[in-house]
């Protein structure tokens, strides 16, 4: 190294002075990257003294045998306590490339020497051979800094074994001005490694042209100030309280802390793994449909007056059911008596949609659910049949904004009960599902990662309904009613697997869901029989629901990272809701009947369809 930056009197400050120059240059500092900050939307996340360098200026020279250590000086502060890389330029003047490593150390200021063990240590890497500046970049991982303490950044030659002579310049710029937190340091250690913790450095009143990847070391300092979703804060809490309880993240979290608020808004958004709350609304609509479709009262004529399968009671019928259960065969009559058993098949699903909450961070979610069931009816009195069914389905899910869903194949099977009581009916249904879930997002923090997992779910329902048929003489019947409802909805732990191993998938205990309804409504129904002999009904339902449902959220952790969990909400179905029924069911004759019907499920956020159709033979 030429002699004209060795150490000098003149050149070289002590710590009492160092400390009242970095004083002074913070507070510039400090404002000029305030003003950058406000003018951008985010705060500094980086030193870079480059745009300040003319791309010639240099200090000479590093290499073998000159100066074999060359670094720069950087300081922690609040917003900059995490360093995830560096940059230096280097030019070479002559000789063979050598070879080096890059470090990183905490800075004794008042000794000048590194001090502690190294918090970064690059593999053996080459110099550049081009005889023109070219920037050499370091990724150091995640490195917490503690605020307020000097580290210094630098390469050396003096840890490898060399051979031949090399001479380089490094880009730097004119003074130290510009950066306030340190400045160009230099030892002539030759290859005697520890004297860089044992001697004084030199330093030169420069700044090096550098770039220090220096970020928060929180991600919720680094989120907007107002409009986080609750989702978003509790991922960034999550992290957080990991590195808070001296916890090291995996490296491909660093990129977070450089990105713009908004932008770690969205990719923190998209790490919660809001899809994998959404199979619990598929399972209860299928459910529910399930448990309609075993009952299905007024298109069974389990209400009185109606049909084969009950008697009349001891209420007269309203006009137009005598004449449907004519066609049915007249109850009480030796062919109806006889009709002891029934079977049936059909279609049964819908679609829901329920809308995301925006301080939440919930998603809109789109749900279809659907199967096919059959059964089969036993009448064990006049007034009583029972019965079971069997069926397979699927549902599917998507989130909106791109941000996955899932489906399930499923295995269901019931059993059911009606009787009469004059007027009155009762009638019992109970479910029980297996499904067969997969689920998937797409993750674009760094690169194109699917996150997939798969697993086996159950659920249990059983539903409880009764209704009075009015007998007031009118042009239609009504039939009031109440009905209550449970469900509920059981997934084991499972955990996401990465397409590209990231570290970013995560895991979830078992857990419950519940749904618990309370129906009241009325029925109403007409009939109409035609001269070729059939008759056809035509029935509806207009009623009011109570949905008590578990709250639809789930506790995921991070599989990389043990113990950062936190909580994800999905979107929530409705309390109340307005449910309307229109159908009919035509009778052809001789036992056989068709039937459809269609169910809707509406509130300011929720609305549910669903539909059934089915065909029946009585014997």
């Amino acid at each position: 190294m030429g002699n004209w930056l060795r150490k000098s009197p003149e050149r070289r400050l002590g710590a009492r002075g160092r400390v009242a120059r970095i004083a002074r240059k913070s507070l510039a500092c400090g404002v000029a990257l305030a003003t950058l900050s406000a003018a951008l939307g985010t705060p500094a996340w980086a030193i870079d003294t480059t745009s300040a360098w003319d791309g010639t200026n240099s200090i000479g020279s590093w290499g073998v045998p000159n100066t074999a250590t060359y670094g720069q000086l950087i300081t922690a502060t609040s917003t900059e306590a995490r360093l995830t890389g560096f940059t230096f330029y280097l030019n070479k003047s002559s000789g063979t490339a050598p070879q080096y490593q890059a470090f990183v150390y905490q800075w004794d200021a008042t000794n000048e020497r590194i001090v502690g063990p190294a918090l970064f240590t690059s593999a053996v890497m080459t110099a550049p051979s081009a005889n023109a500046f070219t920037p050499v970049e370091v990724s150091t991982g995640s490195i917490a800094l503690t605020p307020g303490q000097q580290y210094v950044i630098f390469f050396t030659t003096s840890s490898t074994t060399q051979g031949g002579n090399s001479s380089y310049i490094w880009g730097s710029l004119s003074d130290d001005d510009t950066y306030a937190g340190g400045n160009f340091v230099f030892q002539n250690n030759g290859s005697d490694f520890s004297l860089l913790g044992t001697s004084a450095w030199s330093e030169f009143l420069r700044d090096l042209a550098f770039i220090a990847l220096l970020g928060p070391n929180s991600f919720r300092s680094l989120l907007p100030a107002s409009g986080v979703p609750t989702n978003v804060i509790n991922v960034a809490s999550a992290l957080d309280n990991f590195t808070d309880g001296g916890g090291t993240l995996p490296s491909a979290f660093d990129q977070l802390y450089f990105q713009r608020p908004a932008q770690l808004q969205t990719s923190l958004g998209q790490l919660t793994g809001e899809a994998n709350t959404g199979a619990g609304q598929g399972a209860f609509i299928l459910g529910n449909s399930f448990l309609n479709f075993m009952l299905s009262p007024m298109t069974e004529h389990r209400v009185p007056g109606v049909g084969p399968v009950m008697a009349y009671g001891e209420t007269p019928p309203p006009a137009g059911s005598e004449a449907f259960g004519a066609v049915m065969d007249e109850p009480g009559s030796e062919d109806a008596v006889n009709r002891r058993f029934s079977v049936w098949a059909g279609l049964y699903g819908g679609k829901s949609d329920l809308d995301g909450k925006a301080a939440v961070g919930s998603h809109d979610t789109d749900t279809r659910a659907g199967g096919l069931a059959a059964g089969l009816d036993y009448r064990l009195a006049p007034d009583t049949v029972i019965g079971f069914a069997m069926g397979g389905g699927a549902t599917d899910w998507n989130l909106s904004g791109g941000l996955g869903g899932g489906d399930s194949d499923v295995f269901q099977a019931g059993a059911y009960a009606s009787h009469n009581f004059g007027p009155a009916y009762l009638s019992a249904a109970l479910g029980y599902s297996h499904y067969s879930v997969s689920t998937k997002r797409i993750l674009t923090i760094a690169g194109t990662d699917i996150l997939t997992a798969d697993y086996d779910a159950w659920s249990v329902g059983g539903r409880l309904e009764a209704g009075y048929r009015l007998p007031f003489a009118m042009p239609v019947e009504l039939t009031p009613y109440a009905a209550v409802q449970a469900q509920t909805f059981r997934t084991p732990s499972y955990s996401e697997t990465s397409s590209l191993g990231s570290p970013f998938a995560t895991s979830y205990g078992s857990d419950t869901a519940n749904s618990f309804r309370t129906e009241l409504g009325s029925w109403i129904a007409k009939s109409f029989v035609f001269d070729n002999g059939s008759a056809l009904r035509i029935f509806g339902k207009a009623a009011w629901a109570h949905d008590n449902r578990s709250s639809n959220r789930a506790v995921a952790t991070f599989t990389s990272i043990p113990g950062a969990s936190f909580v994800v909400n999905g979107a929530e179905a409705a309390d109340n809701l307005a449910l309307v029924t229109v159908g009919s069911e035509l009778s052809l004759g001789g036992g056989f009947s068709v039937s459809a019907r269609f169910d809707g499920e509406f509130s300011k956020d929720t609305r549910t369809y669903t539909g059934t159709g089915r065909f029946r033979y009585t014997w």
